[in-house]
């Protein structure tokens, strides 16, 4: 119940969800007698977009978060575990080709790959699940067949 609610509320409150839905509301508004809410929701939703578009909202929040953890020089001998947030396959797109599919970092995996490699020892934990409502997908066989081919394996620990 909780994996499909999530899913569902999810994609209402996605920035992007968000603002088609508020922009669908108050264009269809306009066309009623509650034009003016309809209006003040269009002009929300542009005044949302360019807000997203003009300034780096995204750049900044992404540094803001990567900046939180600095890289360890120089780097540990031993570490216990390595983990790697999801996102950076589309299991959709692979599923299709039968082959990975890059989302937006495949530098994460790359990264991900190196360190396992440099610590054979340490658990790898790789983070996500599947997007999809049915649970029949998962980006689990993608990241072995790709971990395997850059040459670390990740079935240890």
């Amino acid at each position: 119940m909780f994996f499909t609610l999530s899913k569902v509320l999810w994609f209402i409150v996605d920035p992007g969800n968000l603002f088609i839905i508020v922009l669908t509301a108050g264009a269809l508004l306009l066309w009623t007698s509650k034009a003016r809410l309809g209006r003040g929701l269009v002009s929300l939703a542009l005044l949302g977009a360019l807000s997203v578009t003009v300034f780096p909202v995204g750049k900044t929040m992404m540094g803001m978060l990567e900046n939180r953890f600095k890289r360890l020089e120089p780097m540990p001998e031993n570490i216990s575990g390595i983990i790697v947030l999801g996102g950076v396959f589309n299991q959709f797109i692979a599923k299709k080709r039968g082959s990975a599919a890059p989302n937006f970092a495949p530098g994460r995996f790359a990264e991900f790959v190196r360190l396992a490699k440099l610590y054979p020892d340490a658990r790898l934990v790789f983070t996500g699940g599947s997007g999809s409502l049915s649970r029949r997908m998962s980006r689990r066989p993608i990241s072995r067949a790709r971990c395997s081919k850059a040459g670390a394996s990740i079935l240890r620990g």
